[in-house]
C-alpha cells in the first residue's frame, strides 16, 4: 500500500512540474492592424505610411522597420524556441507627399527587404546554435548583438551607395541583390 502512494505520488508530480514546465502560448508583440509583416506578394505602398510628416525636416520619408526576436530557455520537456519577427511600421512611418515618388518607395521597400534578409539570416544562425546550459541567454544575446551590428553597416552601405535613395540605378540593383539573398534563404522566412 505504501509503495503504491509512493507511485502515484511520485507520478502525480512528474504531472504537474512538466504542466508548470510547459512554454505557454506565444502571443505576438504587436498590433497586426498596424504593421505589415514582410511578404515578397504584398509590397509596401505609400498607404501604407501613415504618420504625419515631421515639418521642417529636410527628408521626404521616414521608415520605421523593427525586427523582435525573443528566447525561450530549454525545459526537461521542451527545446529552447526562438523567434524573430520583421514588419513595417505604419504608424511610425511617413512620407512627405510632395515628395512621393515611385523611386522613393522602391528605396523603402528595399530597406524593408534588407531587414527581412537578416531576419532569415538571424533565425538561420539560431537553427544552427547549440545555445548549452551554462548562459544560454547570453549566447543569445550575442548572436542578437552581432546580427543587429551587422544589419545597420548593410543599411548604412546601402544609403551610401544609393545616395540616400537618389541613385535610381543603384537601388535596382540593390533590390535585385537582396531578392536573390532572400531567395537563398527561403527556408528561413516566418511562417
Amino acid at each position: 500500500m505504501k509503495m503504491r502512494c509512493f507511485y502515484l505520488f511520485a507520478i502525480l508530480s512528474i504531472i504537474f512540474s512538466s504542466c508548470a514546465l510547459l512554454q505557454p502560448p506565444r502571443q505576438p508583440s504587436f498590433n497586426r492592424d498596424e504593421v505589415v509583416i514582410w511578404n515578397e506578394n504584398r509590397k509596401l505602398t505609400w498607404d501604407d505610411f501613415q504618420a504625419a510628416p515631421i515639418l521642417g525636416v529636410n527628408q521626404s520619408t521616414e521608415i520605421l522597420v523593427q525586427m523582435p526576436s525573443s528566447f525561450v530557455k530549454s525545459t526537461l520537456f521542451s527545446p529552447v524556441v526562438t523567434t524573430v519577427e520583421c514588419f513595417f511600421d505604419k504608424k511610425r512611418s511617413w512620407v512627405n507627399k510632395a515628395f512621393a515618388t515611385k523611386v522613393t518607395l522602391q528605396y523603402n521597400q528595399t530597406i524593408f527587404g534588407i531587414y527581412e534578409l537578416y531576419a532569415r539570416k538571424l533565425r538561420k544562425k539560431f537553427s544552427e546554435t547549440n545555445f548549452g546550459v551554462a548562459d544560454p541567454y547570453g549566447v543569445f544575446n550575442g548572436i542578437v548583438n552581432e546580427q543587429r551590428d551587422q544589419l545597420m553597416e548593410e543599411i548604412k552601405n546601402y544609403r551610401t551607395a544609393t545616395s540616400s535613395g537618389q541613385d535610381e540605378k543603384a537601388i535596382i540593383i540593390w533590390n535585385g541583390s537582396i531578392a536573390e539573398q532572400l531567395k537563398a534563404l527561403e527556408q528561413f522566412k516566418s511562417q
